[in-house]
């Protein structure tokens, strides 16, 4: 697994682009994503989307908007490998 820091430095670079991750989900099976961080649109800005957010931060979910109007969510700790921006970070690598 990348460490936390890895990710949260990849995530960075990437910026506001498309990216691909890989990591282990809940259930223990290997999920793929391809998706970008950072999409606000559609989303709405009010007091519960804001303690969401906050939570999400504290507990080291990533909220991702995968294909059209659908988000889902990885763990930092989790992450095995992110494609993006011309690079690739791997776990082990």
């Amino acid at each position: 697994m990348l460490t936390k820091e890895t990710v949260r430095d990849a995530l960075n670079a990437i910026g506001n682009t498309f990216f691909t991750v890989e990591f282990v989900a809940k259930d223990g099976g290997v999920r793929v994503y391809n998706g970008r961080i950072n999409v606000k649109k559609g989303l709405k800005n009010n007091e519960r989307s804001e303690l969401v957010r906050k939570a999400f931060e504290a507990n080291g979910v990533v909220p991702i908007k995968i294909d059209g109007e659908k988000y889902k969510a990885f763990k930092l700790d989790n992450v095995l490998s992110i494609k993006g921006a011309g690079q690739e970070w791997v776990a082990g690598a």
